[in-house]
Parts: C-alpha cells; structure tokens; sequence
C-alpha cells in the first residue's frame, strides 16, 4: 500500500539530486544560489506528495477493509467523516 508512496518520493528526491549536481557548478554563485532555493521548493512538494498520498492510501486501505467506524480512532474520524476525501 505505501510501497508506491515510497517509490515515487525515492524517485522525485533523485530527481532532484540530479538536477541540484547538475546545476550547481563552481564559478556561479547565483545560479548555485536559485538552485538551492528550487531544491528547497521541490522536498517541500515531495513531502506534501508523501503526506497526501499516505493518507489517501490509508483512507482507500480503510475502505477497503469496511472498518466499522466504531473502530476507527478519533483522531482518524475526521478522513473518514470528510465528504471531500471521496
């Protein structure tokens, strides 16, 4: 179930490591500079995408299973009770 949310997180954050080595070159600090702001940007979206998909992966597991909801914590009610998420 999260197997997936992991794989695509590995892959965004390689991606990013690629691009980060291959931007930033001795000689060019401003480049260098707006690079590390766009790497800064990129783990943000990739741990909003973890977050995100964990939790709708959590929800489909949930619904899945037809958990009553008698047994679901109350912490958790508020995905299970949120129209939004269907």
């Amino acid at each position: 179930m999260f197997a997936s949310v992991k794989t695509e997180a590995a892959a965004r954050l390689a991606s990013l490591a690629a691009y980060f080595r291959s931007t930033c070159v001795p000689g060019y600090p401003r480049i260098a500079l707006t690079a590390k702001g766009l790497a800064f940007v990129q783990m943000y979206a990739v741990y909003e995408y973890s977050v995100t998909a964990a939790v709708q992966a959590a929800v489909l597991e949930m619904k899945t299973r037809r958990m009553p909801i008698q047994t679901v914590r109350w912490e958790l009610l508020s995905l299970v009770l949120n129209a939004e998420l269907e």
